[in-house]
């Protein structure tokens, strides 16, 4: 009796044309529509009714509609947004990290005689004769 061995590990889904872009992409660069966040599967389907359960959808275009479904929900809960807003709208949406450098804003805002703690005390106060 013969064997058949199984692999532990499928071999990546073949390249294709995005549904959305037209554009080209590789296996490992596409997503299947169902297996994204039920509310951004069904925005896409707002735009694109024809699609089934299983079509396959290039990671760009994935990423093109989360940023604004991200961006639809934010301007239903808040209205008209900044471009703060948006910027961060779109980092969520990439799972990027929201931050700024305060070092930057901190060293601007220094001038010449404050830029050590204790420049502006008097020299008693810190222990100068």
């Amino acid at each position: 009796m013969a064997s058949r061995s199984v692999p532990l590990h499928s071999a990546p889904p073949a390249g294709g044309i995005c549904p959305i872009t037209g554009e080209a992409y590789s296996g490992r660069n596409s997503v299947v529509l169902d297996h994204l966040h039920p509310s951004l599967a069904e925005r896409i389907r707002q735009d694109h009714p024809a699609l089934t359960a299983d079509a396959r959808i290039s990671r760009t275009a994935a990423d093109r509609y989360r940023t604004l479904h991200v961006v639809e929900l934010l301007r239903q809960e808040r209205g008209e947004l900044t471009q703060l807003d948006e910027e961060v709208a779109r980092s969520l949406a990439e799972g990027a990290m929201v931050s700024t450098n305060t070092e930057e804003h901190y060293d601007e805002a220094r001038t010449l005689g404050n830029g050590s703690p204790t420049a502006s005390l008097p020299s008693a106060a810190v222990g100068h004769s």
